[in-house]
């Protein structure tokens, strides 16, 4: 009996599941890269890096060397049509991660989502 109660107690410790509570959530995974937004990871991780969308950099490259109003303002148009979309955004941070920081393994987001951490978990 003795022997017994310790293996009727792991079954039953086993057996449990944990109640999911509103904090819990699956991670979206993009092209391999984890994506946090407004959240943090619950493992250890540390910061190897950042990317940014940078607006103004990629209207400069646009209009650059446009002369006519028609052109520059074309270019404008197309610049800030790919930033409305958060998907394209996101998509050419994640490009921009792995290119400079083959070893990345997610992106955490804080409130502005033209900027993120590039981490890379501890394990």
């Amino acid at each position: 009996m003795k022997k017994i109660l310790p293996i009727i107690f792991l079954c039953t410790l086993c057996s449990c599941q944990l109640q999911p509570v509103k904090e819990d959530a699956k991670v979206v995974q993009k092209q391999g890269i984890y994506i946090y937004i407004l959240s943090q990871p619950q493992m250890q991780y540390r910061v190897i890096g950042s990317v940014k969308n940078d607006l103004i950099n990629q209207m400069n490259e646009a209009t650059k060397g446009k002369k006519k109003f028609g052109q520059i303002l074309e270019g404008i148009a197309g610049t800030a049509a790919k930033n409305a979309d958060f998907n394209s955004v996101l998509n050419r941070m994640i490009e921009i991660s792995k290119e400079n920081y083959p070893n990345a393994e997610g992106l955490v987001f804080d409130s502005n989502m033209s900027n993120a951490s590039v981490i890379t978990f501890n394990n």
